[in-house]
């Protein structure tokens, strides 16, 4: 937001716009810390859909990765809740 102010982008400044793009919302929000946890979140659940052989789990990942190259789909209410609840929704019951 700062940014915006100082090059006298009031329109985004006054909407505290996001830069529509999860990887580089985490990287302005946390720093290279953001980015790798972001990066651990994803390689684990690529890595446990490859394990057990889930394909709908590696297409729901596909669609999240994709979709988060052009919105941030982190932010609150803008696309978490669909994302737990998918991976929710296809991960096998634990007993």
């Amino acid at each position: 937001m700062l940014c915006y102010e100082r090059d006298g982008v009031d329109y985004a400044a006054e909407r505290k716009l996001n830069p529509h793009n999860q990887w580089l919302q985490a990287g302005v929000a946390f720093g290279w810390p953001g980015i790798l946890v972001l990066i651990w979140a994803f390689a684990s659940v690529f890595l446990w859909a490859i394990r057990d052989r889930n394909g709908l789990a590696l297409l729901c990942l596909m669609l999240v990765l994709l979709h988060s190259a052009v919105e941030s789909v982190m932010e609150v209410q803008r696309g978490v809740v669909f994302i737990l609840w998918m991976f929710m929704s296809i991960a096998p019951a634990r007993r």
